[in-house]
């Protein structure tokens, strides 16, 4: 291990390992000349390393190249400042190592161990071309002669070609990143389309098939359900189908760009993660930067408004328990007691605040250092900028593609991501995209390419039909007004398909239910929601970045989407003001409610004095009223002899039963205030969500 010298007064230490990272495998860098002890060694640099900013430090692993143009070992590391990142990139997004200081180098990285593995410039610019290499003969008896040699130095040191070189000769650095793919760009040249790939020639053919129809769709189903293994990913598990393979890459924030790569490569169009970068980086406007710096400047505002509130609390209690101790009057001490729980109760909730300021200003904390339009297309040419909304749209729309992205989440009814929330949704009037391509996001905000029957890139025939119908159920019943609803292909594909037009009706409240609400915030909810899914990032919610941070008390509450829904049966309530039972959920209530007078034995079965499976689990409560199948549920003839209640009837039982739920002072009834002034829904599988109007009813009545 070698210890930090920029940062000595840490204890960061570094292995000395000589083995390629992981994390550089797919990594493009630029060459690098640099001197080491009094002579001048070739070098790349590994992906920036950020598992020290918590602290400020960042580091990059320096890569000895060999003659061979390969990579040696990794033989140290630059450290920087994490303030000083965007000072020492370039206008390419590479490294400017005369804005860095000295670098550590492992115990092993010797001189004798750089000049017995490492490289010159001098030998670099000596590397015969193509045209001047050895005839086969010649080869063939260079070969034999320096059999043993070679073996001798594969032996004693293993170079890894993992890493991407390009194969110029470098000077201070690279002159462009673009010389590993043979265009002469220049740094200040103006990326176009045409300048973004260089095509293969010819072209490779690659295999199509027809149309999948809904016979095929369904026969690859039921060949799936028959094949099912516990080794399928998550993605061939969701489309019950086989032929889906993801295509891994650790690229850290260039994973998005790594993708679009990879895609348009089988097509035979060659593109570079830096080329995508600054196609994208040539889109930043002012008022993007703006947007941007504004959401930093808010959250940090904020954040340092509540780290403030957060001390007057701490001296504020400090204070009462100075009083404690000098009062003996049992009525100042009761009162100094009751101060003291809500000032506890106070800082409690700021500190939930306090953490997600943090939280957001990890995604939006690089803005910090950010002053200029310049300096923010700057750092858009760096991995350190993450595929963002804005980015997805920009490249959609900028390369004539859909990318089609699918979630891990155990919501199956939030993995396929609607919306991008951002002002490009005008541009999609009638857009008619020549690619899709379908994208894996897993632990938030990572990208990994998905493949079906080997295919990368698509045209939308060639879209598999139950993908079609996913998005369409999911993306375009729910709402008219999506990018997907607006696109030719998916509207003509909803019509072929006999898909229903809408399930959406247009909303009308009275002027006291419209003031129940913000229309501009809205939460989702249902019974199986995402539990890690915060407020504002699922496709059903609507919260502007700006006002995350309001819900930062919400958050911090388990399962609070889980737990908002009727059927949440895991804290029982009582109905004071009818019959006293006891209930596990609202909707073991309403579904109770109708038999409450002519079947009192179904009734006290629902409720939880009963202590019954049905009381206790709403799956077999809905279960034993209906008929499935074969299947009879123990009170289905009763249900089905029984006149429904009226629609509003039964609304203002369960009204009654949300008051009992959501009482005041309670943990539900803090959980309802938290969700503020927001819109609540309830999500439907296939249809309109519901506008719960009786919950916020209720909410306004706390």
């Amino acid at each position: 291990m070698v210890s930090s010298r920029l940062f000595d007064h840490l204890e960061i230490r570094y292995e000395e390992k000589k083995q390629l990272d992981e994390k550089d495998k797919t990594h493009e860098s630029a060459l690098y000349v640099i001197e080491l002890y009094d002579n001048e060694y070739v070098i790349a640099l590994g992906n920036m390393r950020t598992e020290h900013s918590n602290i400020g430090c960042i580091y990059y692993p320096i890569y000895l190249i060999s003659s061979k143009m390969r990579i040696k070992a990794k033989i140290g590391v630059f450290e920087v400042e994490q303030e000083k990142v965007i000072s020492i990139v370039d206008d390419d997004g590479d490294i400017d190592l005369n804005k860095l200081g000295e670098p550590l180098l492992f115990s092993f990285a010797t001189s004798e161990y750089l000049e017995k593995y490492g490289t010159k410039e001098s030998v670099i610019s000596s590397v015969p071309s193509e045209e001047n290499e050895p005839s086969e003969e010649q080869d063939d008896t260079n070969k034999n002669e320096n059999k043993d040699q070679i073996q001798k130095e594969e032996e004693e040191e293993e170079e890894d070609d993992a890493f991407n070189i390009p194969s110029s000769t470098p000077a201070a650095k690279v002159d462009s990143d673009n010389n590993e793919d043979g265009s002469n760009m220049t740094s200040d040249e103006k990326m176009t389309y045409e300048k973004l790939f260089i095509l293969d020639d010819p072209l490779p053919t690659l295999s199509s098939w027809p149309t999948e129809t809904e016979d095929d769709a369904k026969k690859m189903r039921q060949t799936y359900k028959a094949n099912k293994s516990l080794q399928d990913n998550w993605v061939v598990r969701f489309m019950n189908n086989k032929e889906y393979k993801i295509h891994s890459n650790d690229g850290s924030g260039d994973c998005f760009f790594i993708a679009i790569r990879d895609a348009f490569s089988q097509i035979g169009y060659k593109t570079t993660v830096s080329k995508l970068r600054k196609y994208l980086s040539q889109e930043v406007t002012p008022a993007l930067y703006d947007n941007y710096k504004n959401i930093y400047d808010g959250i940090a505002f904020e954040l340092k408004t509540t780290e403030e509130e957060l001390h007057r609390l701490q001296e504020a209690n400090s204070e009462l328990k100075k009083q404690s101790v000098r009062t003996k009057d049992v009525d100042q001490q009761k009162e100094i007691i009751n101060e003291a729980v809500k000032v506890k109760q106070d800082y409690l909730r700021e500190k939930l605040t306090e953490g997600g300021s943090k939280e957001l200003l990890a995604e939006f904390g690089f803005m910090k250092h950010i002053q200029s339009l310049d300096e923010f297309r700057t750092f858009v040419n760096t991995s350190e900028f993450w595929g963002d909304s804005w980015t997805i749209s920009t490249m959609e729309l900028l390369l004539s593609v859909k990318f089609i992205i699918l979630e891990e989440t155990d919501d199956v009814d939030s993995v396929i991501r609607c919306t991008q929330q951002n002002d490009e949704m005008e541009k999609y009037d009638d857009y008619s995209p020549k690619y899709y391509i379908l994208l894996g996001r897993t632990n938030n905000n990572h990208y990994e390419l998905i493949s079906y029957k080997d295919k990368k890139i698509f045209k939308f025939p060639e879209v598999p039909h139950d993908m079609k119908i996913k998005v369409v159920r999911a993306c375009i019943e729910r709402n008219e007004n999506s990018y997907y609803a607006k696109m030719n292909d998916f509207r003509q594909f909803r019509i072929d398909a006999g898909l229903p037009e809408s399930t959406q009706t247009d909303e009308k409240y009275d002027s006291e239910q419209s003031a129940l609400f913000d229309p501009s915030i809205v939460l989702s909810f249902h019974s199986k929601s995402d539990v890690k899914k915060k407020a504002g990032v699922v496709d059903a919610d609507t919260v502007s970045i700006k006002r995350r941070n309001e819900f930062s008390v919400l958050n911090g509450i388990d399962q609070w989407r889980r737990k908002l829904h009727d059927s949440w049966a895991e804290t029982p309530f009582n109905m004071h003001n009818t019959d006293k039972k006891r209930w596990n959920s609202v909707e073991h209530f309403t579904l109770a409610i109708p038999y409450k007078e002519s079947h009192p034995a179904l009734y006290e079965e629902f409720s939880d004095d009963s202590k019954s499976a049905i009381s206790k689990d709403i799956q077999k409560a809905r279960d034993s009223l209906v008929k499935k199948g074969t299947k009879i549920g123990k009170y289905h003839q009763i249900a089905k002899e029984k006149e429904p209640l009226d629609p509003s009837v039964l609304e203002v039982h369960r009204k009654e039963a949300l008051r009992e739920k959501f009482k005041k002072d309670t943990e539900f009834g803090r959980l309802i205030k938290a969700t503020n002034m927001a819109k609540l829904i309830i999500f439907q599988r296939n249809k309109a969500p519901i506008v719960d109007i009786s919950l916020m009813e209720v909410r306004n009545e706390l």
